[in-house]
């Protein structure tokens, strides 16, 4: 009953709405720059052809070099 009476209280408040995306996207942004930044730190690019980005568990950058 109570998570209800919360999403209540947002979606009826346009500022409350709003603040809540922006630090939504808040939280997903510094998640992946910090998932970048990490990776990056543990990336060994010595041979790309047996020991590729995803066997060395990389997650974000494979799909960051995706984007245009």
């Amino acid at each position: 009953m109570v998570a209800l009476y919360r999403s209540y209280l947002v979606l009826n408040d346009p500022g409350r709405l709003l603040s809540v995306h922006i630090m939504h996207t808040a939280l997903v942004a510094g998640w992946a720059g910090s998932m970048a930044l990490y990776e990056l730190a543990v990336f060994d690019p010595s041979d790309p052809v047996l020991d590729p980005m995803w066997r060395q568990g990389m997650f974000v950058i494979p799909f960051m070099t995706r984007l245009e």
